[in-house]
């Protein structure tokens, strides 16, 4: 079980270098917009 489907409404904050699109991928893969990245 993740997280999103545990919490769908958890806000998940990405910290870290990350790839440029990478945020909005994993947006896309788990269908959630709460997903943010804070640099």
């Amino acid at each position: 079980m993740t997280r999103i489907q545990y919490n769908p409404d958890a806000i998940i904050v990405i910290k870290s270098t990350i790839p440029v699109g990478f945020t909005d991928s994993v947006r896309a893969k788990y269908h959630c917009d709460n997903i943010i990245y804070r640099g």
